[in-house]
């Protein structure tokens, strides 16, 4: 099944704002958000060189009677800095991408009355619901935003969504999801299009579910995904299916200080990466700036057995360092020099690690 760009341009942009003022208690807000990473690569990798990368978010958010809708278009302008320079399999910066405007989300959302219930359809970025890490949040390295044991998967994350379906409910501090998406999100062959749905069997299907427990002071989450559709073994012996587990922590050390951990193992007979350890710490309003943060973060990812016998000698773990500051220059508008240090990038043995220094600028094109 093919879905036509109008359709899919109508019911994301288009209906939002007609359902809205249908209801007199219905509500849209709209943002748009610029975001420039300026990199380096100054010792190690694959090659010395920088690159100067884009990402543009604009959404529209409707809601009204226990219904709401999202629709997100997503602009990535000059990628390829990891692939070209660092050569690491972690990928250094989380908007480093093939560059092209997509449909990235389009999707409806039922709520229940007492707010314990959801159910949403449509274009949905699986990360914003499941294996995600407030804490994190302020690094740019991929990894701290889903791990690379999962992400390796290619499941509905960015820069790609697919067609979804996923329930939550809440019993006091207990928050349970379930989510079903198409097995391939965009199209194969071009990851270009601005929005390209397929479902077919072939393809199979994309599962996930996961439980969440709130505590005073921090949360912990249990995760567990899975692939229908069979994948080739990397030991060439026949056909196996991807499937992984994840579990995280976030804490509050002080009312200025957080941290989180996050590990994860999958089963490696079809995919690169067997397991993933990660975790850091942020500190707020750093030097008296209350609207400042600074944090330290490390990401390890483990090649697997059948990986590591399938390229033959040379290969070890990646181990990623990266110290961030975010500098609020005013409302709206923010930089974030950036610093990472990169251990046997890509796992190669022969590839120098790698020091990237950048700086991030974020602006706050419009919101309402």
């Amino acid at each position: 099944m093919r879905v036509p760009f109008l359709c899919c341009l109508t019911s994301a942009l288009v209906l939002l704002p007609a359902a809205a003022l249908a209801d007199d208690n219905a509500g849209l807000h709209t943002a748009g958000a610029w975001t420039t990473d300026a990199v380096s690569d100054v010792s190690g990798g694959l090659r010395r060189g920088g690159l100067v990368m884009h990402n543009l978010d604009l959404t529209a958010d409707w809601q009204a009677n226990g219904w709401s809708a999202h629709g997100y278009v997503l602009g990535n302008f000059n990628g390829g800095f990891s692939d070209r320079y660092v050569g690491d399999a972690q990928t250094v910066s989380n908007i480093d991408t093939t560059p092209a405007v997509r449909l990235f989300e389009a999707w409806v959302r039922r709520t229940s009355t007492d707010g314990n219930t959801m159910a949403t359809f449509g274009l949905i970025n699986l990360n914003a619901i499941f294996d995600v890490q407030d804490v994190a949040c302020l690094f740019h390295n991929s990894s701290h935003g889903i791990g690379p044991d999962y992400s390796q998967s290619g499941p509905s994350i960015f820069p790609i969504s697919a067609l979804g379906f996923v329930a939550e409910h809440q019993m006091g501090p207990l928050h349970l999801r379930a989510g079903l998406f198409d097995g391939v999100p965009g199209d194969a062959n071009d990851d270009r299009r601005f929005v390209y749905v397929r479902v077919a069997g072939d393809e199979g299907a994309h599962i996930v579910a996961e439980a969440q427990y709130d505590f005073k002071g921090g949360r912990l989450k249990l995760g567990h995904w899975a692939d229908t559709a069979a994948q080739a073994r990397l030991d060439g012996t026949g056909n196996g299916h991807r499937s992984g587990t994840y579990a995280q922590g976030q804490f509050t050390i002080d009312d200025a200080t957080h941290a989180w951990l996050r590990a994860g193992v999958t089963d490696d007979s079809t995919l690169p990466l067997s397991a993933y350890a990660g975790g850091g710490v942020v500190r707020s309003a750093p030097f008296g700036r209350n609207d400042d943060s600074i944090g330290l973060a490390v990401a390890h990812a483990r090649f697997g057995g059948p990986y590591r016998t399938a390229q033959g000698s040379g290969v070890g773990d990646e181990t990623t360092w990266e110290v961030t500051y975010h500098y609020a220059v005013r409302k709206g508008l923010s930089l974030e020099p950036d610093l990472q240090y990169v251990k046997t990038p890509g796992g190669d043995l022969s590839v120098p690690d790698a020091v990237v220094v950048g700086v991030r600028v974020r602006l706050d094109l419009f919101g309402s």
